[in-house]
């Protein structure tokens, strides 16, 4: 679907393009024009927040689906993109006719003689890029960069809202945690070969929601990749997202003490996953499955870990697939009290507990199946380079 709607809204901003070539910016078909626009806008960022659209060869690429020709109208759109230097056009939601209407004007600027326009430039909705040298045209299973530094960007600013909302107030705010999912879902669904994008720090002060937003693109991630269904692959998504929300009961200078704790902080630590499941059987709402992977998110397949259950506990798929992940991206992230490992020594460290703290079959599938997918991002604030986890 997203594809189709995507072509339309090509198709309708090209048109808008040469209704603008031919007329003045006051004229009705140029008014009708974006008039069709502002509704496909709509349309297309319904379900996403944001949707990146580029061109290589005459391809026009939507989010790492790739539709194998460029429409009537769009080639001409992405060639007058390409004369300001841009190859990608981004579309968040919330886009107004008004700024549909500076882009129409900014692309159209330098062909309509005589004509003062506004030099192309973003807008609060909409923005330009180009493709990095680096980058090479994706294929069915390439992701776009900006739409995934898009999805992880909400992901980590909106996660301690919706935390603490849960901790202070026992209220989920459903709407909030929709919107967090639904772009990190759409960065794994239907797209098993797709890039799986991990976000990095800037600072410290940002490791637990960076790392929450990384464990639970990882889960979908590994729940699709071992098979089941969609919708269960999206509860897994919330499960990961509140897995670690009884670290709200651990004062931050426990979870970021750089040296050896001590017995009391031990326990302390040891007792988020108890605290995190009663707060979320608390809440309204909440789904049982990200209750049960509060819970169990420790304990080992063999029935070590924490906390103590009795001889005998089967740990739910959902709550091992969240273990995986959340200790990988652990290991490989820079902490204040040790440097991340590499992948070697990643893969070294969790073998050595195959069996034992993790289900051999899940990590099989982990590492064979997702981690030589992931592509670490760059923060927000830095250019893009590729990185292999």
């Amino acid at each position: 679907m997203i594809v189709a709607e995507a072509l339309d809204w090509l198709k309708e901003l090209g048109g808008a393009v040469a209704a603008r070539q031919l007329y003045p910016s006051d004229h009705p078909r140029v008014a009708d024009a974006l008039g069709r626009l502002e509704s496909l806008s709509e349309r297309l960022t319904r379900h996403r927040l944001q949707v990146s659209l580029f061109c290589v060869d005459g391809r026009v690429g939507c989010d790492g689906d790739l539709i194998q020709a460029a429409p009537a109208g769009a080639s001409r759109v992405f060639t007058l993109l390409a004369e300001h230097g841009y190859q990608r056009i981004s579309l968040a939601r919330g886009v107004s006719k008004s700024e549909l209407e500076q882009v129409v004007s900014g692309l159209v600027g330098r062909h309509v003689p005589g004509a003062a326009h506004p030099r192309l430039g973003a807008t609060h909705h909409v923005s330009f890029s180009a493709l990095g040298a680096h980058e090479t045209p994706p294929d069915a299973a390439g992701a776009v960069v900006g739409s995934a530094s898009f999805a992880l960007a909400g992901g980590t600013q909106g996660l301690p809202a919706i935390w603490n909302r849960i901790g202070e107030e026992r209220v989920l705010d459903a709407d909030s945690l929709e919107q967090v999912l639904e772009p990190l879902a759409g960065l794994t669904e239907a797209r098993e070969q797709a890039m799986i994008p991990l976000a990095s720090l800037r600072t410290h002060d940002e490791y637990t929601a960076t790392h929450i937003t990384n464990v639970a693109v990882l889960s979908m991630a590994l729940a699709e990749a071992v098979g089941l269904p969609a919708s269960t692959v999206r509860d897994v998504g919330v499960a990961a997202l509140l897995h670690d929300i009884g670290k709200l009961r651990v004062a931050p200078s426990i979870l970021n003490n750089p040296g050896r704790l001590d017995a009391t902080e031990l326990a302390i630590i040891r007792r988020h996953p108890e605290d995190g499941a009663r707060m979320l059987m608390e809440t309204p709402g909440v789904p049982r499955l990200a209750i049960i992977v509060a819970f169990e998110h420790h304990i080992h397949v063999s029935g070590g870990g924490y906390p103590t259950v009795p001889a005998g506990w089967r740990v739910n798929l959902a709550s091992s697939i969240t273990h995986v992940c959340d200790v990988y991206d652990a290991l490989r992230t820079n902490r204040p009290y040790r440097a991340g490992l590499e992948h070697s020594a990643i893969l070294d460290t969790m073998q050595k507990d195959r069996g034992t703290v993790f289900a051999s079959g899940l990590l099989d599938a982990f590492f064979e199946r997702v981690v030589p997918r992931t592509h670490v991002m760059p923060p927000a604030d830095e250019p893009a380079a590729t990185a292999s986890s």
